[in-house]
């Protein structure tokens, strides 16, 4: 039975965790059991043996949000977004 810490999880509509996956941090969807004090019980998503992001999840989903991509606030991929639209104004 794999175990996840309340601390590392985000709680939009969905539960996310991010991985280390190599040399690179990767968000993904897990599905959670019933809650075990600081924990829960993992039923779907992980495997035994993959690292789980333990300290530092919020620095990750920020790093995420602001180089565009999906984070645990926003899922949805962002194609082709822009951040920062400055183009509009006068100088």
């Amino acid at each position: 039975m794999l175990n996840v810490f309340s601390k590392n999880l985000r709680f939009p509509s969905k539960h996310y965790t991010y991985l280390l996956s190599e040399l690179e941090f990767k968000m993904r969807e897990i599905v959670l059991g019933p809650s075990m004090e600081d924990s829960y019980v993992v039923l779907d998503g992980l495997r035994e043996g993959e690292e789980v992001v333990t300290n530092g999840t919020f620095i990750v989903d920020a790093a995420a949000q602001l180089a565009g991509k999906p984070s645990m606030m926003n899922s949805e991929k962002r194609k082709n977004t822009v951040l920062h639209d400055h183009s509009g104004m006068k100088m």
